[in-house]
């Protein structure tokens, strides 16, 4: 003889029991709302596109940098230019001045008295002269010296041969 579908065996009743009981509970438990927990989802798409940002604001910013560090180098060198400029004008200057009153004012008139606008001149000619050899300090250049030292050597040597040649 069948059973009915309604008799179940005992450990099926009990674990429907449970079931039912946990299903009603729910309506009588409070609820609250769930929230996702921050980094835990994540958008592997959203992701690759923040990580490319980031790097293009990198790049932005190490340019920007750069830019600011080159142009500072470059007014560092100019004013350091313009310093020795007027520093080598205002030494000249001075000895001249210095020279002349150390001999009491007797003897061979000084330039800067006799031609004073040659004596301008040349001082301002050596005074732009420092300035040129101090702009690539900054930079660890000399550009009052040649930088290759074969081409250095030949032109010396080429100019000490035609200065020794008889004619």
């Amino acid at each position: 003889m069948r059973k009915p579908l309604f008799v179940l065996r005992k450990r099926s009743r009990l674990f429907l029991g449970v079931v039912v009981f946990l299903f009603l509970m729910s309506f009588f438990v409070a609820q609250q709302t769930v929230h996702a927990v921050a980094g835990v989802v994540s958008d592997p798409t959203h992701l690759f596109a923040t990580q490319h940002q980031t790097a293009l604001d990198e790049k932005e910013r190490v340019k920007k940098e750069v830019k600011k560090t080159a142009a500072a180098q470059v007014v560092d060198a100019l004013m350091g230019g313009l310093f020795g400029a007027f520093n080598t004008f205002l030494q000249t200057l001075a000895f001249d001045v210095g020279e002349y009153i150390g001999n009491g004012g007797q003897g061979k008139t000084p330039m800067f008295i006799s031609n004073t606008d040659k004596y301008f001149k040349d001082i301002a000619l050596d005074s732009a002269a420092d300035a040129i050899g101090e702009l690539g300090a900054p930079w660890g250049i000399n550009l009052c010296e040649i930088p290759d030292i074969r081409i250095n050597i030949a032109l010396k040597v080429g100019l000490s041969l035609q200065a020794a040649r008889p004619k």
